[in-house]
């Protein structure tokens, strides 16, 4: 009976802790104003429970807010770089059109984001007083999913991290990453690439869609950055 009130007041303690007034972060994936609005709108909400709220972003972001504290820090990688890149992707049209659009895709296109972001990363956990100034007294991180960079944040300030999916239960990093009640094999918004009918749920459609969904994994989602984590820690 001792033992179970102890283990009570242990968690009780323990949850009060994790739900106190304290300095979280949002951090969204570069250059994405989408992904940044919608933790700008969670940081507004937290600051009105008592916490204070801090968006932090490149120097290339297209946007700033006036209503939550914001960090910008210098970047090397340029705005038009970045329009270039999504000028180059939205050449390619509907990736859904063939299977040799697909491939140009993640060939040639996504490579090169690939490297944009991995520089922007490696530039910002370099910012010596920014991470000195976040460590001392950030306790909770917003992360984008497809941020692996917030991963790493988070891992040197020591703190608490909550995933935020920007685009619903259906992103293919969700489902490989994170454990989303989703299975692959179904007919989810990635996978339904190439399929000639997202209503047919026939055995052959499925395989489709998990192969598909497979090859965009390997391509989008698996980890790149795992050598900047290990050089950190």
């Amino acid at each position: 009976m001792t033992s179970r009130i102890f283990c009570v007041i242990f968690r009780s303690v323990y949850l009060v802790q994790q739900v106190r007034c304290g300095h979280k972060v949002g951090f969204a994936t570069f250059g994405l104003v989408s992904h940044h609005r919608i933790l700008w709108n969670l940081g507004k909400e937290l600051q009105t429970r008592g916490h204070k709220f801090t968006h932090i972003w490149p120097s290339f972001a297209k946007e700033t807010y006036d209503d939550v504290d914001v960090k910008i820090w210098n970047s090397s990688v340029t705005r038009k770089e970045i329009e270039d890149w999504y000028i180059a992707a939205a050449s390619l049209s509907d990736i859904g059109e063939s299977i040799t659009v697909l491939y140009k895709g993640l060939t040639t296109v996504l490579p090169v984001i690939k490297r944009l972001y991995r520089r922007v990363c490696e530039e910002f956990l370099k910012q010596e007083s920014l991470m000195a100034e976040l460590k001392a007294s950030v306790d909770l991180v917003l992360c984008d999913v497809t941020s692996e960079c917030c991963f790493i944040l988070v891992d040197m300030l020591n703190a608490t991290r909550v995933d935020v999916s920007t685009g619903g239960l259906s992103s293919i990093i969700g489902v490989y990453l994170f454990d989303y009640p989703l299975a692959p094999a179904h007919v989810t918004l990635e996978a339904s690439i190439l399929l000639p009918d997202a209503s047919k749920f026939s055995f052959f459609n499925r395989l489709n869609g998990f192969l598909t969904s497979i090859c965009l994994w390997h391509a989008v989602a698996y980890p790149k950055m795992a050598d900047i984590w290990e050089k950190i820690f």
